[in-house]
């Protein structure tokens, strides 16, 4: 039989193996919450978000692969991401889009934007651009579009997706376009862009400081 002194005294060693458990928990917790590729970075470091986001995706996109590389890049960093489409479509097919460039080249046709830039997305410190390699250079309606736009004081990360030219000339031709932008190393992603291109996205982006 117990000694009645000692019935109710406090057990120390189960509080503190409860204390050790409610810790270990918590650890585990943080550890899921940072690991999770489901939330953006600034939400699993919990930062607060800002009014306007500090990164944006920005893309052209005439058959798919580029919408689906900056798609990957989007969900990465959690940023918003906006497609830049021609005032006239282009043809879904990449026979069809050489065709029809070739043809807008020789008439001397000038390939505008549908719209500028969304105001709520012009507060951004950091622009990805992705731009399909046509005839080792970005598409007209891009350069036009980025002419257009300026992205003064702003940083440009452009990538590419391509089927062997790698960057071809857009990194200059961005720089060209935007001459009050800082142009950041590009990064070239080879069709079809999948989700495979994580790691190298993942190590351009630490490199180029690019994160939420």
């Amino acid at each position: 039989m117990k000694d009645p002194r000692t019935a109710f005294r406090p057990n120390h060693s189960n509080g503190v193996r409860r204390t050790l458990i409610k810790r270990s928990l918590a650890a585990g917790a943080l550890f899921f919450t940072l690991s999770s590729t489901s939330l953006p970075l600034w939400a699993a470091a919990g930062r607060t978000k800002r009014a306007s986001p500090r990164i944006v995706v920005l893309y052209f996109s005439a058959t798919g692969t580029t919408k689906r590389a900056a798609e990957t890049i989007a969900r990465m960093t959690g940023a918003p991401i906006w497609r830049i489409e021609p005032e006239v479509p282009y043809p879904d097919k990449m026979r069809a889009v050489a065709d029809k460039v070739k043809a807008d080249e020789k008439a001397g046709i000038r390939v505008r934007p549908k719209a500028p830039l969304p105001e709520a997305l012009r507060n951004a410190d950091i622009y990805i651009i992705g731009s399909p390699v046509w005839s080792g250079t970005m598409p007209a309606v891009l350069a036009d579009f980025l002419r257009s736009e300026g992205f003064a004081g702003k940083s440009i990360l452009p990538f590419t997706t391509h089927m062997g030219s790698n960057l071809g000339d857009i990194p200059e031709a961005m720089a060209a376009a935007c001459p009050q932008a800082q142009v950041a190393p590009g990064l070239a992603l080879r069709a079809p862009a999948d989700d495979t291109i994580r790691p190298e996205v993942a190590f351009w982006l630490k490199q180029t400081d690019a994160r939420p």
